[in-house]
């Protein structure tokens, strides 16, 4: 079979384009010749426009064929199948396709062409999603006015409409791809399109999405929030990362270039990350965490490093980066307890340096806190317990609410270094104490039999660790009953308020701090909420600038004193070449503390800790995280 033969594209704005040549049969063979040109070009042209197609690559195994220039050229069967709908029985069509238009084996052409890509969809007259050839959803699409009216054909309700629409068309893998995003965003006149049938996408939308539905279905949410970005512009990489987290791109660095074309920090970006074919995607995702470290918070970083079930699945990416192949655990960001310490230390950016290596060092001023010392099994959603089952839990949590909002109000411990807030009980001990037991038996079967039976086959290591958990685990809740505390409702604290809110009725999937998380018993006794990766050993750590807890976990890169060396050498490097004052002082203090080599696993919290406190002065080093 010939390899397609490409000239060399010679302006800065060079594309090509496939006459897609006429046919007067759908099985007749594919027949087209290559145009070059310039999107400057097309851009004045009022005659012979071009449309540009949006598919799926596919299975690249299925393959179908098409003569260019005459010569015979293997291509997958998705864009087979794409090219005969599209084709006209009399006219040639003028069409922009990704993996014929670009020379794919060049990996600098390939670079500059995705740069272009969204100019080539917002210069496009028209841009066609083909969704495949599927009769179900051409039958679907024929139901869609095709006129001003608004009116449904083919005598379908709109609510058949609607219900066919989510288990067919909105089902289809190209709702679930990266790189369509970017393509129906800046294209001025998109089209569905299942055989030979097409439709508006306004049209499309129009209808599946016209019933105000409190409710919607998964597929029509993510239909209504692409409709809905079409018109909303402005929006940083950070919150397109975000939303389409995980979702499917052949090449992972795609997940980053996709949003180039239509992140509105594009410019700032451009400066630590640029369309690179040449580079690795653990490269990609490390500058775009270093510049995102510009823009957003540590917490929020090292929040979305950490929000994987499985870690990072790209080869050589520091654990600090986030991974944005893998989908969202869905954890939310971790509780803090900012009522417990009200003075703090106040760092800043310049207490972290980052170390070119492999993987690249984030290293940080920080302390130890603690370290793990047993682990519970990963809580579930709340949702997969019994409400009914808690009856007598759920009556004594509304009988706490009744009786603090009947009290004396609350009266804090504490002074200007941190404050514990208390109920004033006047006699009423024994009713406290009785309707708390309730909440603490619970929560203790809760852990020691319903989370065992919820697990999906725990291993014996994690069983055994479980056990040991429970060791420490009901020693505290009996250290906890003793102490005059706000248990549940809004003004609840720590650990407490969120088993409150776990195990409240109608709570929602994902929309507690504990959920997709363990429990652990540190240490020196205290309880935590830690990663679902977390391990027995593992570091309780504060960084500087985080208010947040992290469980690292050390180890060795093998190179020992060299690679601390290395470290400190850098930072001294950077200190010599640093003119702000304040600066230098803090790099000078780094080059003179222990150096911990790390990995990320996630963000933590401690019952009773609140980093960078100014009352405790602990001793610090450097986490060096790889």
């Amino acid at each position: 079979m010939a390899s397609l033969q490409y000239r060399s594209l010679t302006e800065p704005d060079s594309f090509r384009l496939i006459l897609l040549q006429p046919a007067s049969s759908h099985e007749q063979d594919l027949q087209c010749t290559l145009e070059y040109t310039t999107i400057s070009y097309c851009d004045r042209e009022i005659i012979d426009h071009y449309t540009a197609l949006s598919y799926v690559w596919g299975d690249p195994s299925r393959q179908g064929l098409i003569y260019v220039d005459e010569a015979p050229v293997i291509i997958t069967a998705t864009l087979d199948a794409a090219l005969r709908d599209l084709r006209d029985s009399r006219r040639i069509l003028r069409i922009w396709a990704d993996a014929l238009c670009i020379n794919q084996a060049d990996l600098a052409e390939r670079s500059s062409q995705v740069e272009l890509m969204g100019q080539i969809y917002s210069t496009a007259h028209h841009t066609v999603i083909h969704l495949g050839s599927s009769k179900a959803d051409e039958t679907l699409l024929k139901a869609i006015p095709s006129n001003t009216s608004g009116s449904i054909s083919n005598n379908a309700s709109e609510g058949e409409i609607i219900q066919t629409a989510e288990t067919t068309i909105l089902k289809l893998p190209w709702f679930g791809r990266v790189w369509i995003f970017q393509e129906l965003l800046l294209s001025h006149d998109p089209w569905v399109q299942c055989a030979g049938i097409r439709a508006r996408w306004t049209q499309l939308c129009g209808i599946l999405l016209r019933r105000n539905q409190a409710n919607r279905s998964k597929e029509l949410q993510v239909l209504s929030d692409m409709n809905s970005a079409r018109s909303v512009h402005g929006q940083k990489l950070l919150r397109h990362l975000i939303a389409r987290r995980g979702l499917g791109a052949t090449d992972p660095r795609d997940m980053i270039y996709a949003h180039l074309g239509i992140a509105a920090d594009v410019e700032a970006l451009q400066k630590y990350v640029k369309v690179d074919y040449e580079a690795t995607c653990a490269k990609i995702y490390t500058d775009t965490a270093r510049y995102l470290l510009g823009d957003i918070d540590l917490e929020t970083l090292f929040h979305l490093a950490g929000d994987t079930d499985g870690g990072h699945k790209v080869e050589g990416l520091p654990s600090w980066a986030p991974d944005w192949s893998v989908p969202s655990a869905g954890l939310l960001p971790i509780y803090k307890n900012n009522t417990v310490a009200t003075k703090l230390f106040k760092y800043g950016e310049q207490h972290f340096v980052f170390i070119k290596g492999a993987p690249p060092v984030y290293a940080s001023l920080s302390y130890e806190a603690d370290s793990i010392s047993s682990l519970s099994l990963p809580l579930p959603t709340s949702e997969t317990f019994d409400p009914v089952s808690r009856d007598e839990y759920h009556q004594a949590v509304n009988d706490l609410v009744a009786f603090y909002s009947s009290g004396s109000g609350v009266w804090w411990s504490g002074d200007e270094y941190g404050q514990q807030r208390h109920i004033n009980l006047k006699g009423r001990e024994a009713q406290h104490d009785a309707l708390r037991q309730i909440l603490y038996k619970e929560w203790l079967f809760l852990m020691s039999e319903d989370i065992i039976n919820m697990s999906l086959v725990p291993t014996d290591e994690d069983l055994h660790m479980h056990a040991e958990f429970l060791k420490g685990f009901e020693p505290w809740l009996e250290e906890r009953r003793k102490q005059e505390i706000i248990t549940v409702g809004s003004e609840s604290d720590g650990i407490e308020s969120l088993m409150y809110s776990y195990l409240l009725k109608g709570a929602r999937v994902r929309e507690n701090a504990l959920t997709g998380r363990r429990l652990a018993i540190t240490s020196s006794g205290r309880l935590g909420i830690v990663p679902k990766r977390a391990q027995k050993g593992d570091s309780v750590v504060f960084l500087a600038g985080s208010l947040a807890g992290y469980i690292l976990r050390r180890f060795s890169d093998g190179s020992g004193q060299n690679r601390e060396n290395e470290i400190k050498e850098s930072i001294t490097r950077e200190n010599l070449e640093e003119e702000d004052g304040n600066r230098k002082k803090v790099l000078s203090n780094l080059t003179q503390k222990t150096v911990t080599h790390s990995a990320l696993i996630g963000e933590c919290h401690v019952e009773g800790e609140v980093g960078w406190t100014l009352r405790e002065a602990r001793p610090q080093s450097v986490f060096a995280l790889g």
